[in-house]
Order: C-alpha cells, then structure tokens, then sequence
C-alpha cells in the first residue's frame, strides 16, 4: 500500500493510466492463497473423531462430541479458516436444506416413520423376516424420524401419529405436502438469510451452547451443513478438516449428505480404536469395510488410491499392560525385551511411590510404542497386498494423551508419543505443493509483472509504436487466446458428449437387458423380502439374502463399460489443454515480437514475460480442477450410495412402491421398480451425464477466459505504461529523481521480502 500512496501522491493529473495500475496493484494487495485440500474424517460412533479435531486445531471442547445428541453428530461439520470477514474468535454458520431437498427429507422421514409403524415384524418364517440388527435399525430410524418431525412440527394441533399414519388413498402425498406447507411457515432466526444462519462467539463455551441450542431447536431437522471459522495452525495452510456422518446414522438424508460430499474429499482419514485394528479380520471390518460401504466402486477399482486415504488408529493410550507384554514382548528385539525387564526389576525393588509411578509409564511407553510399531506394520502390508504401487499413511494418536501433555514442562516424549504433532505435520503437507505455487506464480509472475510496471513510471520510454498501435496489436491478440479458449472448450465438450451419446444410443438395450436379469432374480424372493428392499431403497440384506445392492446390480453393465471412457475424459482434456496452451504461447509470442520489432525497451518486454508465465500457470490450474471436477462426475454416475445419480433416479419407484399394501401389492410393487428400470432411468441418466458435463466444461473454460482476460488486461496496461512518457502524468515541478529514489526504494523492499518468502517455501 505504500507503493501505491507513493504514486497517488505523483499522480497529480489524475492519469486513467495510472488510475488502471492503482486499482490493480490495490486488487493485489487483497490477494490471498485459494488452493484448498478438504480432508474428510470417517469412523464409527466412539472412535474420538472429535477429541482428534479437538487436538488436531488446538481447541479442548470445540468439535461437537457424541454426548450432546445424535443429530449434531450426524450433520457434516467443516472446520475451516476464518478470514477477513469473521471479526470474532469463532464464527459458526449453519446452512440448511433447499426446498427441493427438504421435501425429499420430508419424505424420507415420513416413510422411515411409517415403514416400522404400519409394517410390524411379522412372526418369523424360513422364507422371510430381516435380521435382527436390520430391524433394530429399521426401528431407530423410525424413532429418529419421529424425533424430527415433532421437533419441526409438534407445535400444530393436527400434527401426531394418527396423522403421519393415514392409510386412506394419497395419504402419503397429502401428508408431505401438508409438512412442506408448515415448513413453510417456520419462523427462522433474524440473522438467517438465503438459507444460512451465521452468529459469532469470542470462545468454544458460547460456540458450544449455539450449537446445542440450535441443534436441539425445530430448525435442526433441516440443517444440512455446518462451517466453524477460527484461526488455526493447520487450517492455516489451506486445510478443511471435515466431521462426516457416519454409517451408525439412521437418517437417509444425512447419509446421503455424508456421501455426497465424500465425493469431493482429497483424502480422506479413516479412524479406528487401535485395539480393533490390531489382527488383519478386525483390520478389514474397522477400517477398510467403512470405505467400501460408503463408496463401494471407489474401493473396488483402486482401493481408496485416488482418495489419499489414511488410517488414524486412535486411543493408543488404552492399553492392557499384561496382555500387550504377552503380545509384543516376544516379536521385539533382544534390548526391547532387556530393557521392559530392567524397568519391572526396578520397580520392585523401589519403594518410593512416585518413582514406581514413573517406571511404570515408561513400561506403558514402550509398549505404546510396541503396538504402535506392529499395528502400523500389518495395516500397511495388508494394503500392499491388493495394491502394491502405493503406501498407506498410517498415524497412531492419543488425543487424551496429547491433551494432558501439551504446555507442560517436562512433556516432550509424552506429547510425541500422542503423535498428534506428526499428524499435524502431515496434515500441514498435504496442500503444502499446490499452495507453493500459487503463491509463487503470485510473487514471481503477476506482482512482480506489475511492479516491474511501476519501474516505468519515471522513465521516459522511446519507442517506434506508439500507443494506439501497441492497443490495437493487443487487442487482436486478446481476440485470439478468446477464441482459443472458446474452441478448446467447444471440442472438449463435443468429444466428450458424443462418447456419451454414442453409448447410450448403443448399449442402452444391453444395458436394460443386465438390468432386467437382475430383477428376474428378485421377483423369485418371498413378497416380504421385496417389499423390505424398496423400503430400504435397494440397499438391504435379510437372513436368508446377502447384502444386496439392487442400484448397484441394475447399473452393473453401464459401469462395466462407461467407467474406462469416464475416467478417460481427463486424459482427453490433458491433450486438448496441451495444444490450448502451446497455440496461446504461440500468439504471445507473436505479440511479443511484434512488440520488439515495433522497439519496444528491454524492461517493457521482461514485464510482458512475467506476465505470460501467469497465462501458463492458469491454463495448468483449470487442467487440474477440470480433472479433479470430473473423477468426482464419475463418482456421482458409477456409485450405487445414496448420493449416487442411480439411486436419485430410482428412489420415486421405491418411495411408491414402499406405500402400497392390501391384496395384489407384491405385483403393484414389482412393476413400480420394473418400469422405472426400464422406461425411465437409462434415459434420464444420459439426460443428467450430458447436462453434468455441459455444465461442468462450461464453468471450467468461462472461469479461465475471465482469469486469461484479467491477466492480458495487465499486459495492455504495462504496455500502455511504457509507451507514455513521464510528462504525461508527472506534473510540471516534480521531482523526478526524488520518485524514482522512492520507487525503487519499494521495489528493493519487495525483492528482498520475496526471497525471504521463497526461502521460507
């Protein structure tokens, strides 16, 4: 900002000129890193996945814990850091449902309700009944729902049981749309504004109170979203930490919300209590069997590869002292085993209490450290044997250790065998790469280009071209990298949506037929066992069927052959940014020729340099959101989870289907779910694939035309800066030299405060 005062103050004549390179040396100055890893944290009820947020931010009692109620638990909750806009310690912002979405959570709630109500377990049979922890879940569902309904509504005197529970004709759609009327009528609070509720707190008491306050409200039903903004560390360098629900929730719709923003995740830390992680059976069902559930095609293909996943084997402090010597003494090393020995002689040979207390936590130490070791060994071996080119990241961590431990003399070992600190180390290196270089291509690139600028600004510049012609040269330059950019989107897009359409009009009747297969085989299963399916939407298992993912099995053949031409698309589009950003160097470099030829200095060219390495930067930068955007497209399409297109397209059959009952319902129900496989989802797919990729390739290249444009407008001025003298906008009367002394004073200043940032990265 001195710089600019600097020139403010020159700026007598108030030059457009310079007027245009105030106003984007101020835009620089607001500059701030926007590179983003969202880091997802799965694990089970109990597992310390908020004693872990809680350590991992450096606050005690701020990620929401199981003990203030299920609803909180269940609502993704991101940790994000606060900017400039959040004045307060701690800001919370709650984001609710959209209409669309509530009345799909109405929905969902009702039938949960209404499914154990009007359905009771009938006497058991050979032929039918779900297993007892499917019912048991079947009834939590059904008191979760009730929960909600009359948090949200209980105060109308016609809401009640009797009236979620009218079996006369249209029933059900009466009843959601009289909920979506009432929730229509909900006043929200003041400071709620287009679907979002913001409030400030100065600590994590005021935080936690909002929080329960508000999640214990009628207005929690319908909360999909909440964002904590404070200041810490790790989130400093770019970090999302995010609570996602897990599988132990009974609400469908925060299931889905979970899983649909699992699909944006980077990475992705799977937590288990170390003592369930310790033997390669407990390994799959505690750790790798959360991942598959959740998104079963992901961790089919490439066992969680591409979602950076890492195991968090927490509560390493709960050990069994005796077992754990039976267990580990024998696999360590001579010395481990000489040295467990001499600290238990010791200690029953002293009689000094204290001393004894502190044999026996190095006893413990060492036998962390033991489990720790071998624990972290068979994680990453067992990893290795189904997908040899990669490492598991595994961390073993204490929260309770880490909490009694940190800002207390004496506590080094103790806070480093938490292994909190190695885990925040880790977590401040995955986006570390990313950030780097936008930082850098910031500093060397875009503020150096216009720095080198202001150096112009007290020189008198002679040149052959003047300034109208240099306009022109750029403005056909612009129009060209416009029309490169427009085309490369045009020839994505095309490509990319005939491969689709080619499929669809192909295979499409091959696809119904696997479809159709599949559904031959459910119409031999017991009435009940059908009807169970649809009312868990497809995704069931009773005691005489398996698991079965009736979405999975429908779109089997479809994902058998799209998933190569999906995934496919981001190596297309590596090819198509290849050749945009060799034929946009190209037209730079004509421009810059041009420029040279027409005696443009030395100084004026470097600038323009700087500058073109921003457009090379951009052009990277979209390459890799468009790559990114797409694995999390493909995701959406091959997936069978609740948040999965599939299931989005089945879910009217399954809805209706779950509300039939009385004679001839088991055949009413069986041609619900065969017609919607067959007349409606294949085409509303297509439908929703191609808008998805229209829309996504759109956003992509229309987002890097504007920074393109952004970056060409500073050439046109530097240009523009250049070719005018400096009478032009220094007033008669001003000291040159003295601006000239001043201005380079300022640049001297920036180098010396850019190297110290480079060495620092």
């Amino acid at each position: 900002m001195a710089l600019c005062d600097t020139i403010k103050e020159h700026n007598t004549d108030d030059s457009k000129i310079v007027d245009a390179l105030l106003k984007d040396l101020k835009q620089l100055c607001t500059f701030k890193p926007t590179h983003e890893k969202i880091v997802g944290l799965l694990g089970r009820s109990g597992e310390g996945k908020s004693s872990l947020i809680n350590s991992l931010l450096g606050f005690t009692d701020l990620a929401p814990a199981g003990d203030i109620g299920t609803a909180c638990t269940s609502v993704v909750t991101e940790f994000r850091q606060k900017d400039g806009r959040h004045a307060s310690q701690i800001t919370l912002e709650v984001e609710y449902y959209t209409a669309v979405e509530t009345e799909e959570l109405l929905a969902d709630l009702v039938g949960n309700f209404r499914k154990v109500q009007l359905f009771p377990e009938a006497p058991s049979t050979e032929d039918e009944e779900a297993l007892s922890r499917n019912r048991q879940h079947s009834e939590n569902q059904s008191k979760e729902a009730w929960s909600a309904l009359q948090a949200a509504f209980g105060h109308h005197e016609l809401f009640g049981r009797s009236f979620l529970l009218d079996q006369t004709e249209g029933a059900f759609d009466r009843i959601i749309s009289q909920l979506n009327q009432w929730t229509q009528l909900l006043q929200w609070p003041e400071e709620a504004k287009d679907g979002r509720y913001s409030i400030s707190v100065d600590d994590e008491e005021d935080c936690a109170e909002n929080i329960s306050l508000f999640m214990q409200d009628k207005f929690w039903p319908f909360t999909k979203i909440m964002r904590i903004f404070i200041d810490s560390d790790i989130l400093r360098s770019g970090i999302v930490l995010t609570d996602l629900p897990g599988r132990s929730d009974t609400n469908t719709a925060r299931i889905k919300a979970g899983q649909m923003y699992l699909k944006t995740c980077d990475c992705v830390f799977v937590l288990s209590n170390i003592s369930r992680a310790v033997t390669d059976d407990s390994l799959k069902s505690s750790v790798y069997e959360m991942l598959a559930q959740e998104m079963p095609l992901e961790w089919e293909m490439n066992r969680g590869e591409r979602l950076q996943v890492t195991v968090i084997c927490t509560k390493t402090d709960e050990i069994n002292i005796p077992a754990n010597k039976r267990a580990f003494i024998p696999d360590n090393s001579p010395e481990f085993r000489s040295c467990i020995q001499m600290l238990e002689k010791e200690k029953k040979q002293t009689d000094d209490e204290q001393k004894k207390k502190s044999l026996q936590t190095q006893i413990k130490s060492l036998l962390i450290k033991a489990r720790n070791n071998s624990v972290r060994s068979k994680l990453r071996q067992s990893y290795q044997l189904e997908n040899q080119n990669s490492q598991l990241n595994v961390f073993c961590v204490s929260s309770k250790m880490y909490n009694k431990s940190v800002n207390k003399d004496g506590a080094d070992r103790m806070l480093e065998l938490s292994g909190i600190p190695l885990l925040r180390l880790f977590c401040r290196s995955l986006n570390r790469s990313d950030r780097q270089e936008e930082i850098s291509n910031f500093i060397w690139s875009d503020l150096r280009g216009l720095l080198n600028t202001v150096g112009l600004l007290p020189n008198t510049v002679i040149s052959r071209m003047d300034g109208e012609t240099a306009a022109e040269v750029w403005k056909d330059a612009q129009g060209k990298i416009d029309y490169l950019v427009i085309t490369a989107e045009d020839k994505t897009k095309e490509q990319c949506l005939q491969t689709v359409t080619d499929y669809f009009e192909h295979r499409t009747t091959f696809w119904k037929q696997a479809a159709l297969q599949q559904f031959q085989k459910w119409l031999s299963w017991h009435w009940k066992q059908f009807d169970a399916f649809c009312l868990h939407y497809g995704d069931y298992e009773t005691r005489k069927i398996e698991r079965t993912n009736w979405n999975r099995d429908i779109i089997w053949k479809m994902v058998q052959e799209l998933a190569l031409p999906l995934t496919g698309f981001g190596e297309d589009a590596s090819g198509v940014f290849d050749n945009l950003l060799k034929d946009i160097q190209q037209e730079v470099d004509d421009l810059k020729e041009t420029y040279k030829e027409g005696g443009l200095p030395r100084a004026l060219l470097f600038g323009v340099e700087l500058h073109v390495q921003s457009l090379a930067f951009e052009v990277r930068e979209a390459q890799k959101n468009l790559q990114r955007e797409l694995v999390i497209l493909c995701r959406s399409f091959l997936e069978a989870n609740r948040a999965s297109y599939v299931v989005q397209k089945m879910m009217p059959a399954y809805l209706s289907a779950s509300q039939e009952f009385g004679s001839g319902m088991a055949g009413r129900q069986q041609g619900m779910v065969r017609s919607q496989i067959m007349d409606e989802l294949f085409p509303a797919m297509q439908t929703a694939m191609g808008n998805s990729l229209s829309g996504l390739f759109e956003s992509t290249f229309g987002d890097l035309r504007n920074k393109l444009q952004q970056i060409l407008h500073f050439i046109r001025n530097a240009v523009a800066i250049g070719l005018a003298t400096s009478s032009a906008y220094l007033p008669v009367g001003t000291d040159t030299d003295s601006f000239r002394s001043r201005v380079e004073q300022l640049l001297a200043e920036y180098e010396h405060i850019a190297d110290q940032i480079s060495a620092a990265q």
